[in-house]
């Protein structure tokens, strides 16, 4: 069983976008969590990745705001879709981390509505992106329903 596990949970991350970042100081840790709270477009979300990227992977009120945001603007902001794709356009990184933001701690609510506004209302030319987007919805409201469910 445990060998199964394993082997799931490396086909998995096979998938996953990673972005190796280096470590930033308190100060910065601070700051970013504090600018984690005024994430309303990707205009901000693209800002904030910029600025404090290199902090590492977000974690905390600092993870949560931003997957919180990530799902809003899928879910209730479908029409700023396109400043996602231009930046991802300028920023293949930002892509990753856009994908990578997609969790559980996001509203469930919210994920649904991103995930079905990814399923009818994406456009041929961001196939791919979307494709990935949905993977990452579909996996975390799978995850949240499984976990009420048990």
């Amino acid at each position: 069983m445990n060998k199964l596990c394993c082997i799931i949970l490396l086909s998995f991350m096979t998938f996953v976008p990673q972005i190796s970042y280096a470590k930033c100081n308190v100060q910065e840790k601070s700051a970013a969590t504090a600018d984690s709270a005024e994430l309303h477009s990707w205009d901000a979300v693209y800002t904030w990745f910029k600025k404090y990227a290199h902090c590492g992977s977000p974690s905390g009120e600092a993870g949560e705001s931003l997957q919180d945001a990530v799902a809003i603007l899928l879910a209730r902001k479908w029409n700023t879709f396109s400043q996602l794709t231009n930046y991802i356009k300028k920023d293949k990184n930002f892509s990753r981390f856009v994908i990578s933001q997609i969790g559980v701690t996001a509203d469930t609510d919210d994920l649904k509505g991103a995930r079905a506004n990814v399923l009818k209302r994406c456009s041929a030319e961001n196939k791919k992106l979307c494709s990935e987007i949905y993977h990452e919805l579909d996996a975390a409201i799978n995850e949240i329903e499984g976990v009420k469910h048990d």
